[in-house]
């Protein structure tokens, strides 16, 4: 039998067949951006720092006539402090570590705000997009291909119960014209006939090969219909949730003064810069504070302590 449109089946049957993995994996990306947008919204930690250091380029700039107040700060703008030093050598950034661990050092501990913008940082929306259409277009077609086999099945149906009809009405003119004989001769001959041996009975023919096209059973189509039920419930359920992070993750690019839609890479990347250099400076503050807590050594090199007089 033929399969019509082979490909096209075979193709539609892979993208189908790929649902339930490319649907998870969007699923996943999807649930991580949503994770880590809810996480950076959230920490109060990020934003006492964002405003220590937007009070501090506020100070800057009050010190430099000519220059408005900000309301905010870029991401970019706190690379660029980073780098900025003051008249002691330090950094704008470590400045504000120094001062933030003297009052506030909870507040250096912002990583643990934000565990999910590692993975974040690598999920690609225009990939996930490319998926998604895919696995619609897969869909798509395999419907199409259930409604060509459907009407292919009708005229199949359609094309036999003529043919039924059409070799009833010949065998029944058939019979009509020919009537039994009653010669003499005749029966001289079928009675010689059956005191003969039988001849032996032809071969049965070979079935005749079809040319129309193999049409799924009913069961098969059953089993196709649920599997596409289920494909289209989860494709659904994807398209939903990619289309949440998106909109989130959009709104997490206004809230810091990035364009939107943006792109995590980017936006996850800055935030997890920022985040290292705040833990690098504090590092380097505690070390100093430690150093600087560090009891006086007597000459001999040990720590001075005093006894108690214990003579009376």
């Amino acid at each position: 039998d033929q399969v019509p449109k082979l490909e096209t089946r075979l193709s539609a049957m892979a993208s189908v067949l790929s649902v339930k993995e490319t649907s998870s994996n969007i699923l996943s990306s999807a649930e991580t951006i949503l994770t880590a947008v809810t996480e950076v919204r959230g920490s109060g930690r990020l934003k006492f720092l964002l405003k220590a250091f937007l009070d501090l380029n506020n100070a800057l700039c009050k010190a430099a006539k000519g220059q408005e107040k900000a309301t905010g700060i870029k991401l970019e703008s706190l690379a660029k402090l980073t780098q900025t030093k003051s008249n002691s050598g330090e950094t704008v950034e470590q400045y504000v570590v120094n001062k933030v661990l003297q009052h506030f050092p909870d507040a250096l501990k912002v990583v643990s705000d934000m565990p999910s913008i590692e993975a974040a940082k690598a999920v690609l929306f225009p990939r996930l997009v490319a998926d998604l259409r895919k696995l619609e277009e897969g869909i798509t077609m395999m419907k199409s291909l259930i409604e060509l086999d459907n009407a292919e099945r009708a005229k199949k149906e359609n094309t036999k119960g003529s043919g039924e009809k059409e070799d009833s009405a010949g065998k029944n003119s058939g019979d009509a014209g020919n009537s039994p004989k009653t010669d003499t001769a005749d029966s001289a001959t079928s009675d010689l006939t059956t005191t003969s041996v039988p001849p032996p009975p032809p071969p049965p023919p070979p079935p005749p090969v079809s040319s129309e096209p193999s049409v799924p059973s009913e069961e098969d189509k059953c089993q196709i219909y649920k599997y596409l039920e289920r494909s289209e419930a989860v494709f659904a359920k994807a398209t939903k949730q990619l289309t949440e992070a998106q909109r989130d993750f959009a709104e997490l690019c206004t809230y810091f003064g990035e364009e939107a839609p943006g792109d995590p890479d980017k936006l996850f990347g800055q935030i997890i810069s920022f985040v290292r250099g705040i833990q690098a400076a504090t590092s380097v503050a505690e070390a100093k504070q430690k150093k600087k807590d560090k009891p006086a050594l007597s000459p001999m090199g040990r720590p001075q302590i005093k006894l108690p007089n214990m003579i009376h």
